[in-house]
């Protein structure tokens, strides 16, 4: 048995919130209108949205924006009142 790319990522990056940041978030996927988020996690003031690809490009960059502005739509219970665009070294 492999891990699929998304099971990494999600994997990876718990990982990397916990030991960086001491922050621990349960990562999954979530729908939306049945467009698929590859990476969701809420934990109190902390939400986690990304998106999983062997290459970055700028068509990737616009789907997760386009997926944050959907989520922001139609699932506002899902996301955090502070956002913060960043990235964990």
């Amino acid at each position: 048995m492999t891990l699929t790319i998304e099971e990494e990522a999600r994997s990876t990056i718990r990982y990397k919130l916990r030991k960086e940041l001491n922050v621990e978030v349960e990562l999954g996927r979530v729908f939306i209108d049945s467009r698929e988020v590859d990476i969701y996690g809420a934990s109190d003031d902390i939400c986690v949205v990304g998106e999983v690809a062997v290459r970055l490009g700028v068509g990737l960059i616009r789907e997760l924006l386009d997926k944050v502005e959907l989520l922001k739509r139609r699932r506002p219970d899902l996301l955090r009142r502070k956002a913060r665009k960043g990235d964990i070294h």
